[in-house]
């Protein structure tokens, strides 16, 4: 084994939202509350989509000194869970360009996040070369749990 290989092993790459997702359980009703669980996949999905556009418009703000917010296994679980339903096909090398990082980077992302049962690889049929990604259920619900909370946070403007 190299010593990079040892270091991966090793370290925690999942961040600490990635790593809060991960060992959460999810409870039967996959803890949706009454005012949560009326919000339909798409708008889930749209919720997921505004975040990652979020994180794209403050890299495009920060510009050179947007690496301080990188999060690259959060990146790559909204873009997954966006696309769920679409057909389009998610390849490591796509979510890598998502997540605005390299290939080997995104790799090890994608291996710790199988490991721990939030992703799911395949290889590719068109090209044997490739590997396409999707959600676990588990790391769906998860998502989806994370997403539905997200929409019964109180505001700031109520907590006053």
């Amino acid at each position: 084994m190299r010593s990079s290989d040892a270091e991966f092993i090793e370290r925690p790459f999942l961040t600490s939202a990635a790593r809060d997702i991960a060992e959460t359980q999810v409870p039967p009703d996959g803890g949706a509350d009454c005012r949560a669980s009326a919000l339909s996949f798409a708008e889930l999905q749209a919720r997921a989509r505004w975040i990652y556009d979020l994180r794209r418009q403050r890299d495009r703000l920060f510009g050179l000194h947007a690496s301080l917010f990188r999060d690259p296994a959060w990146d790559m679980l909204l873009d997954l869970y966006a696309q769920e339903s679409e057909d389009d096909i998610v390849s490591v090398s796509k979510i890598a360009i998502a997540a605005c990082i390299p290939m080997s980077t995104a790799l090890r992302y994608v291996d710790h996040m199988y490991r721990v049962g939030l992703i799911v690889r395949s290889p590719d049929a068109q090209d044997g070369r490739r590997s396409n990604i999707v959600l676990t259920s588990r790391g769906r619900e998860l998502m989806a749990k994370f997403l539905r909370d997200l929409a019964v946070q109180p505001h700031a403007s109520s907590m006053e």
